[in-house]
C-alpha cells in the first residue's frame, strides 16, 4: 500500500484577527483535522482539537480561525484520521 501524499498549504494569512489557511491535495470528500497547540513540543495527544472538516470535491480545503493579537503563539496541525 502506497503512502498518501499529505495535502498542500498554498495559502496562510493573518486579516482583521482572523487566520486562513487554504490549500490542496487533500481526499476527496476525505475528513481532516486541525488541531492547535501552544507548545510545539508537546505530543500529539496534548494537542486539542478545534475542528473536523471535509475536502471538498476537488481536495480543497480552507480553514478560518479567530486570533488574538495579545494571546500567546499558536501552532497549527492538519491531521488526517
Amino acid at each position: 500500500v502506497a503512502a498518501e501524499t499529505p495535502p498542500n498549504i498554498n495559502s496562510i494569512s493573518a486579516s482583521a484577527g482572523k487566520l486562513v489557511l487554504t490549500g490542496s491535495g487533500g481526499i476527496t470528500n476525505g475528513a481532516y483535522y486541525v488541531l492547535t497547540t501552544t507548545n510545539l513540543t508537546a505530543p500529539l495527544t496534548n494537542w486539542t482539537r478545534l475542528l473536523t472538516n471535509q475536502f471538498d470535491g476537488n481536495g480543497n480545503f480552507s480553514f478560518t480561525n479567530a486570533i488574538s493579537p495579545g494571546g500567546p503563539q499558536s501552532y497549527y496541525l492538519l491531521q488526517l484520521p
